[in-house]
């Protein structure tokens, strides 16, 4: 049977979509055009990425930049060469409604194309600005089908847009061996980072990512701060990320009078991160706003138990108080509560001796995502 072929164009790679990709070149022809060579939001180690990569990957060089939108040259050209039976873009983007009109035009023959959404609830019934209400609006009417990231998602383009074509599923996930393989290997790291920062004896809560506005650290801060002087003595807090607010953040524990619990560790990144999630007892996404928040993933195939505000696309990971909690968007009493009763009920690996891989706490596989994406393309 002949494989087809596909043809991505995506905006640049993270380390889980590099996984992803491995994947899907195991069963297409594929072929990846990225439009810039590392993310916007965070800069990832390029080489340490790109020496992962087992399929064929392009970053288009040509083109003209306009805030933070790419519009790229030659694409048509690009495409007739590779003829590819389906060609997956991003979002409602310029490259979207380009290929979509080439296509009206009749530039583009016999392809199938498809785009792949971050949306997550909210942001279906109201999206971020008018002029994406209005492309999207344009795509949903001429696009072949969609992938996006749950079927609470799902159903809203059904019931809510009225888009009764094909739709995939598949959650941003890390491929679980591999990741679990990296936890194992840094298990050492993990020990002596233990003993560095003299946290033996302690739960340890965890925030990570950007120190970004939309990220609501703020509210985890103020939420440590109303837990009893008792428990708290028993838990350090640790951030690992860094950003536009991280000097506000600090200032702020200091105003709280908790940054003697609360520990700033700065951005890390491959063996360094792995090391750390090896650490975490709780990890904390009280996000305001978060399209997915692939951390969650993470920390959950870590064996980390995960508590995330209600707006965080990826608390479809969560069984409530089997993997993990769900509370209201900056409900700081409620986090609190969550962090205190879960620090009760466990006893966290950092009071044994040594600490050993914990068993992945994660309910959905990386193949049904695969699978879910596959089946519209």
């Amino acid at each position: 049977m002949n494989k087809k072929k596909l043809l991505v164009i995506h905006p640049a790679l993270a380390p889980y979509r590099v996984e992803f990709f491995n994947e899907i070149a195991k069963h297409v022809h594929l072929k990846v055009y990225l439009l810039r060579d590392n993310l916007l939001s965070q800069k990832f180690n390029k080489e340490d990425i790109f020496s992962k990569v087992k399929f064929d990957c392009t970053v288009l060089q040509d083109g003209l930049k306009i805030g933070s939108r790419e519009f790229k040259f030659g694409l048509l050209n690009k495409i007739a060469k590779i003829k590819p039976d389906t060609i997956v873009t991003h979002e409602y983007s310029i490259q979207t409604m380009q290929l979509l009109v080439f296509r009206s035009l009749g530039l583009l023959k016999n392809v199938k194309i498809v785009t792949w959404t971050d949306d997550n609830q909210s942001i279906v019934r109201k999206p971020q600005s008018f002029i994406r209400k209005i492309a999207r609006t344009y795509c949903l009417r001429k696009l072949d089908s969609i992938i996006c990231l749950s079927d609470i998602v799902r159903e809203e383009y059904k019931e809510y847009l009225n888009f009764q074509k094909p739709i995939g599923v598949a959650p941003l996930l890390h491929e679980e061996i591999t990741f679990r393989n990296e936890l194992n290997k840094n298990i050492y790291l993990s020990n002596k980072l233990r003993a560095e920062y003299n946290l033996e004896n302690k739960y340890l809560i965890f925030v990570i990512g950007r120190l970004a506005p939309e990220k609501g650290f703020d509210s985890f801060l103020n939420a440590i701060s109303i837990i009893p002087e008792k428990e708290r003595a028993k838990m350090n807090f640790i951030f690992i990320g860094d950003g536009i607010l991280k000097n506000e953040l600090k200032r702020l524990s200091k105003s709280l009078m908790i940054d003697k619990e609360v520990k700033f560790l700065g951005r890390k990144e491959g063996k360094d991160l792995y090391s750390w999630f090896n650490l975490i007892d709780l990890l904390v996404v009280p996000s305001y706003h978060e399209l997915f928040g692939a951390v969650v993933n993470e920390a959950l195939i870590s064996g980390a138990f995960v508590a995330c505000s209600n707006v965080v696309g990826a608390k479809i990971l969560i069984k409530d108080n089997k993997n993990g909690y769900i509370f209201p968007v900056g409900d700081t009493s409620k986090l609190a509560e969550i962090i205190v009763n879960h620090c009760n009920l466990t006893t966290p690996d950092c009071f044994s001796e040594r600490l050993e891989l914990k068993e992945s706490l994660m309910h959905t596989s990386f193949n049904s995502s695969i699978d879910g994406w596959l089946s519209v393309v």
